[in-house]
């Protein structure tokens, strides 16, 4: 299993939206906190009474996913059957070594993606294959590189998240991959 870095710019990304978040509400209340939550008159309600906990609510959904992306992080390991690898804050894929092809690190915009090839004809078991919900550093790094197609890539982790050179840490899978899967490093 590799090793986690430190969650730094998660923390600090929520540190800034708690600031930002509080900021906002605390202006929305100072605008429209005395609203009455009736209309005078018509009886009506006031959505104007609604700004401030539609603004909390929102800040808070906001945070609570951030919170859930600093505590669920990637997650790569190997062992001799298969490869386990969680790219984003959902599952835990198995990819069983039969159904790799390829394992290639790319630089993406001073970062290095983790690149996984499934084989042709494997098997189209859903419970293995990566969906679209494991497929979101991939789709940020098709959109970010542009000079080389990542169309024929299944799934992507970022290196970034994890301690040591992406060089070794490409190398430490190779004791794991069979054969026939590749190892290619193309950050030179």
């Amino acid at each position: 299993m590799w090793v986690r870095r430190f969650p730094r710019r998660a923390l600090v990304r929520i540190w800034w939206l708690m600031l930002s978040g509080s900021f906002v509400v605390a202006v929305a209340d100072l605008l429209f906190g005395a609203e009455p939550t009736r209309l005078p008159g018509s009886g009506r309600l006031n959505p104007l009474a609604l700004a401030v906990p539609s603004l909390a609510a929102a800040f808070g959904v906001v945070i609570g996913a951030t919170v859930v992306a600093a505590v669920r992080r990637p997650y790569v390991a190997a062992d001799p059957t298969a490869l386990r690898l969680r790219p984003g804050l959902g599952r835990i894929l198995v990819l069983p070594w039969d159904q790799v092809s390829e394992l290639t690190v790319v630089p993406v915009r001073r970062r290095a993606v983790l690149l996984v090839r499934c084989a042709e004809g494997a098997s189209p078991d859903a419970a293995v294959r990566p969906r679209w919900w494991d497929q979101g550093v991939l789709r940020d790094a098709r959109q970010l590189r542009s000079m080389e197609s990542l169309t024929d890539y299944d799934v992507a982790v970022n290196l970034d998240d994890f301690v040591g050179a992406p060089y070794d840490l490409l190398e430490s899978l190779e004791p794991y991959a069979p054969e026939h899967v590749l190892l290619i490093d193309k950050l030179d």
